[in-house]
């Protein structure tokens, strides 16, 4: 569907709403940096988005608070082309190397490094922070809805993604599981504060970043910690009338019975076959029938490719119900790669080809 400024705010509450879309509707996950412009860049990408390929603007994430901590003092230094960040504090000091942005060794991986991490989350603050959401608010719904968004994932995606690692997160539940479900219970606390904060504001759309995935953690552990993570953000939305939607795009099929007992009204976005495990059809069978579903399109579907061959890949990856009966938008992800303003214009001509076929 094409989706134009006059219809873009209907459309998109519609879709929060968890109401059939109407149509195949579609935007870009993109990494905009890694676009060749054809006819030269806009000036204004995001008007370019919904003018020439009749994206849906379906959201604009604000969060509205910020997490200090005075007890922690943070210093950065090149080494090469690492960067070497210290967190120091009265409980120890906490080194992390990072390289292009991506954390290549985390500050936590002994009993002795997590006992100071947990320390030093004694001390986090939570603080209104309002600028984006009222930034937000004066851009005006044709640029999409406001959706409030949490500044940070539940306990054990944090500690996978930002503290542990992968590896030595299991370690350390292993080795010594009553200082890591502390841990996990202080970053807990430090977000319900966020969340309070979020439950003043009138908005009845909310947003959490996850990036869960059975690559990190098995279905069991999931039931056991991350369920009851995820219900302390869906159970304060629940409370202000809002929906969620959790971002997730790893395998996901094994967790689809859990995902429906969080509460959960949304899953930002869905992987299938053959780079994730996750049929769109078969994840709406097994969620609740006002789901809101956003499917990807990975780079392999439409990077380079003609018109016809994305209309084929769209043929294999959408069944006409998977929009026509439930809430659902297709992202085409560029997932790092390179990519041009025509291989998303012939995106655009494609979904409109494929829809009028349904």
């Amino acid at each position: 569907m094409f989706v134009d400024k006059t219809h873009n705010a209907a459309l998109a509450l519609r879709l929060w709403e968890g109401r059939p879309s109407a149509g195949l509707l579609w935007s870009t996950d993109a990494d905009w940096g890694k676009c060749r412009w054809e006819a030269g860049a806009p000036e204004d990408v995001t008007g370019w988005m919904q003018a020439t390929l009749g994206c849906l603007l379906w959201g604009q994430w604000a969060t509205v608070s910020e997490t200090v901590n005075p007890f922690v003092e943070i210093a950065e230094e090149a080494h090469g082309e690492d960067r070497v960040v210290e967190y120091r504090s009265e409980a120890g000091t906490l080194r992390e190397v990072r390289r292009a942005g991506q954390i290549i060794r985390p500050k936590v991986q002994t009993p002795e490094q997590l006992r100071a991490l947990v320390e030093m989350w004694r001390h986090l603050e939570v603080r209104p922070a309002l600028g984006r959401y009222e930034r937000a608010v004066a851009a005006g719904a044709s640029r999409g809805p406001v959706v409030l968004m949490s500044t940070d994932a539940s306990a054990v995606q944090h500690l996978l993604q930002h503290e542990t690692g992968v590896a030595n997160f299991w370690y350390l539940l292993a080795d010594c599981p009553a200082l890591v479900e502390e841990a996990m219970e202080l970053w807990q606390a430090a977000l319900e504060r966020q969340y309070r904060i979020m439950e003043g504001l009138p908005v009845p759309r909310w947003y959490q970043a996850e990036n869960t995935s059975t690559t990190m953690i098995s279905p069991a552990y999931y039931e056991r910690y991350s369920l009851g993570q995820i219900r302390q953000f869906t159970a304060a939305a629940q409370r202000s009338g809002a929906r969620t939607v959790v971002h997730m795009c790893g395998l996901l099929r094994d967790l689809l019975p859990l995902l429906r007992r969080t509460g959960m009204n949304g899953i930002h976005l869905l992987t299938p076959p053959p780079v994730g495990d996750t049929n769109f059809s078969v994840a709406q069978a097994a969620l609740p029938e006002d789901i809101i579903l956003m499917g990807r399109c990975g780079a392999r579907e439409w990077i380079g490719r003609t018109r016809e061959e994305m209309v084929t890949s769209l043929r294999r990856l959408v069944p006409p119900e998977v929009y026509q009966r439930h809430a659902f938008m297709l992202l085409a992800t560029g997932d790092g790669a390179e990519f041009s303003s025509g291989d998303l214009e012939r995106m655009r001509d494609a979904v409109e080809e494929y829809e009028g076929e349904g």
